[in-house]
């Protein structure tokens, strides 16, 4: 419920935002202390504007003058972090608006501007399998490769077993039993998993109950291969963040160690 003191707290929201020169002014002001001539020439806007906008702020005393330049006063310079702090999490809303609906948000222990910086491909009207084909490129790309899978695309599975078996990369996957079961019945992803199962640097998994999402670990980047409602591939989202990469590394940890290794042996050739 909004209170008496929110609607005076929105205002100077509202007035703030409403222009972005407004902003850019008074970030400005908050790095150094500038005269009108010099913010004109630092922000690029017309100097009768920049005189409007610092008669405001010090009105609302945001701004303090001096007698030659401008700087933000102790309150303008608090309204400088916490507004840039607002707008970075409305960016990254934005950022995973379409897609946070298929992350795990409920077991996070880290919160959702962690993923600020975040990388995500989403399926394309040209390209609706563009998440997979990134992350089949960061596997193939990856020196040490840590996966968590209740499904798997085989693109991504040869990927591995091509940069593991025929190349130098460390390789781990953690199948729900169900996925392995499904995928080992196919001629060529069953030879890939048996002999990723088989090669020194590669490892196989089972995981005999519900896998719920898709993690990778993949040379210090932390994946989430998110699904929709109907299996279809949804968004890759990339992101170095360390609670996010400590987040996930722990989750496949538990899986790994309640998981048992995938004898190569039980397929036949």
């Amino acid at each position: 419920m909004t209170e008496p003191n929110d609607i005076a707290a929105l205002d100077d929201i509202a007035f703030l935002a409403r222009s972005a020169s407004r902003v850019r002014v008074l970030e400005t002001l908050a790095s150094d202390p500038h005269d009108r001539a010099e913010l004109q020439a630092a922000t690029g806007i017309p100097r009768a504007t920049v005189g409007r906008i610092v008669t405001e702020f010090e009105t609302r005393g945001w701004v303090k003058d001096d007698g030659r330049r401008y700087s933000t006063s102790p309150l303008g310079s608090f309204l400088v972090a916490e507004f840039r702090s607002l707008l970075e999490g409305v960016k990254t809303m934005q950022k995973l608006r379409g897609v946070i609906e298929w992350l795990p948000t409920r077991e996070f222990d880290f919160s959702l501007e962690r993923f600020a910086d975040a990388d995500i491909t989403l399926p394309q009207p040209s390209n609706t399998s563009a998440p997979v084909e990134r992350a089949a490129e960061l596997v193939d790309e990856g020196d040490e490769v840590s996966i968590l899978a209740f499904g798997s695309a085989p693109s991504v599975v040869e990927a591995g077993w091509r940069a593991t078996v025929h190349g130098t990369q460390s390789f781990e996957i953690v199948f729900a039993a169900a996925t392995l079961d499904d995928l080992v019945d196919d001629p060529d992803v069953g030879t890939w998993i048996r002999e990723l199962a088989g090669c020194e640097r590669g490892a196989v998994l089972r995981y005999d109950d519900v896998v719920p999402y898709n993690l990778a670990v993949i040379d210090g980047t932390a994946n989430f291969a998110l699904v929709d409602e109907h299996g279809a591939p949804s968004a890759l989202i990339e992101s170095t963040n360390q609670e996010i990469y400590s987040w996930t590394v722990s989750t496949i940890d538990d899986y790994r160690r309640e998981s048992d290794p995938f004898d190569p042996d039980a397929l036949t050739s």
